[in-house]
C-alpha cells in the first residue's frame, strides 16, 4: 500500500526529513509522532503528493508519486485518496455532532 525509500526532503536548504525504508501493507495502521519542525507535516504532503520527494521514493498503491506530473498527482489526489478541503471535514463534524 505504502513503500517509502531513500527519501529525503529540505525546507529552504535545510534537510528535514530522511528515512531509509518504510513500508505500510493494507489493513495496517501507522501513528506519527514527532516534536514540532520534525517533518510531520511535510511526509503527509509527500504521501499525498502535494510535495515531489527530493531523493528517494514514494509508492503508494502501486503508483511512483515522484514520477507524477502536478496535474497527474492532482487527478491521482482526486481518485485515490479524494482529499476534501478542511471545511468540508469540519462541516461532516459538526453533522456528526449534532
Amino acid at each position: 500500500m505504502l513503500h517509502i525509500a531513500e527519501l529525503g526532503h529540505a525546507y529552504h536548504g535545510t534537510p528535514v526529513l530522511s528515512a531509509d525504508a518504510f513500508d505500510l501493507g493494507v489493513g495496517q495502521r501507522a501513528l506519527l509522532l514527532g516534536p514540532s519542525g520534525s517533518g510531520k507535516s511535510m511526509l503527509l504532503n509527500l504521501i499525498g503528493a502535494i510535495l515531489t520527494p527530493q531523493s528517494g521514493s514514494i509508492t503508494v498503491a502501486g503508483t511512483a508519486l515522484g514520477a507524477l506530473t502536478p496535474r497527474a498527482a492532482d487527478a491521482w489526489r482526486g481518485a485515490a485518496i479524494a482529499c476534501k478541503p478542511a471545511g468540508d471535514a469540519r462541516a461532516a463534524s459538526q453533522r456528526q455532532l449534532n
